[in-house]
């Protein structure tokens, strides 16, 4: 049975020895419990600095992508609620103060936390996007895809307590572009064309690709400029117009991103086998 009110942390790392102390810090004395998961071996000091603030430390084989292995975290996890954090991110000062109190309220079974984007040296956004961060175990699911976020069959509410988000790179330049997120999609891609009982799961009701993915992942070629529209305009209507010349640019990137995934989506079929 689950500790009443606890929170169980979980953060999936890739060789992050340089920001990972900054985001442990932030947990210390407000979670119940920290667990790390690292990607594959381990060879620099992440885990040696993790072990000052946690012994729940996992190595698990390399994938690539730390939404992979949560489902495998969360199933270790002890607390009533799980927070999903990175570490390239760290609680506010407000959002430590508060997040015992969130914790408390029967009436709520999830969070989502204002998570502004930042360029390297300050943040681009004010007030947008939110992203799931805090939520009940046994009111939540989530499937082991690269693009998979936390979702709940209770009730959600945004919060505008902050999750700081500061990786140490401009995450939206066209050259991060070209070589990180072309590398999400290719694994991503594949992703979707895998044996659904073999991806990991947590609570989840699913027990196979939805017969609409299906239809989209078979004509994925004609699926991928509607898809980069509907992202498009999707983020512009999520907040981000609202947000100036960044704000423009981040839909356009996600517009470019998702015509670009089910591109890679259709070049993927002939090599995998279904």
């Amino acid at each position: 049975m689950l500790a009443k009110n606890t929170i169980s942390a979980i953060l999936v790392v890739y060789h992050e020895e340089k920001i990972i102390r900054r985001c442990l810090e932030s947990l210390k004395g407000v979670v119940d419990e920290i667990i790390v998961v690292h990607d594959g071996e381990c060879k620099d000091r992440t885990l040696e600095i993790a072990r000052e603030f946690t012994d729940r430390i996992f190595v698990r084989p390399r994938v690539g992508c730390c939404n992979n292995h949560h489902p495998w975290a969360m199933k270790e996890s002890k607390g009533e609620w799980i927070l999903l954090i990175d570490a390239d991110e760290f609680l506010s000062k407000e959002l430590r103060q508060k997040i015992k109190t969130l914790a408390t309220d029967a009436t709520i079974d999830g969070y989502n936390f204002l998570w502004r984007f930042w360029d390297g040296e300050k943040y681009i956004t004010k007030h947008w996007p939110y992203k799931p961060f805090l939520y009940r175990k046994n009111k939540m699911s989530f499937i082991g895809l690269s693009d998979s976020a936390m979702t709940t069959f209770g009730k959600i509410k945004n919060l505008n307590l902050v999750v700081e988000h500061r990786p140490n790179y401009n995450n939206f330049t066209w050259q991060v572009f070209r070589t990180k997120w072309m590398r999400w999609i290719k694994i991503r891609a594949q992703n979707y064309w895998q044996d659904f009982s073999a991806i990991e799961k947590f609570n989840a009701r699913e027990k196979d690709w939805s017969p609409r993915f299906k239809f989209f992942r078979q004509h994925a070629l004609l699926i991928s400029p509607f898809a980069g529209l509907y992202y498009f305009l999707g983020t512009l209507k999520a907040g981000a117009w609202r947000e100036g010349f960044w704000g423009w640019k981040i839909a356009v990137m996600m517009g470019i991103y998702y015509f670009l995934l089910w591109l890679q989506v259709w070049k993927e079929r002939p090599r995998i086998k279904i």
